[in-house]
């Protein structure tokens, strides 16, 4: 079995808290949640977007060339399993 490691290391979590939930939300995320824990919250959601894309094109494109394969997407952060 090969695997292959993707790290995710988001650089503006507070950017993207506002972008998406508009400036009341990002006001209060800034003031009410540590640095470090939004940025981990944004983390695993991004990480969550990347696996389930992963899967889905993965799938394709492998029945495309006649691969049969098992496709396993398991996200982990700092060493422990989500």
């Amino acid at each position: 079995m090969v695997k292959i490691s993707i790290d995710i290391d988001v650089q503006n979590p507070h950017d993207i808290v506002k972008q998406r939930e508009g400036k009341w939300k990002g006001w209060l995320a800034r003031t009410l949640m540590s640095r470090k824990k939004l940025k981990n919250v944004v983390e695993k959601e991004v990480a969550r977007k990347v696996a389930k894309g992963l899967e889905d094109k993965l799938e394709d494109e492998l029945e495309k060339e006649g691969v049969i394969a098992q496709i396993k997407v398991d996200l982990f952060s700092n060493g422990k399993e989500d």
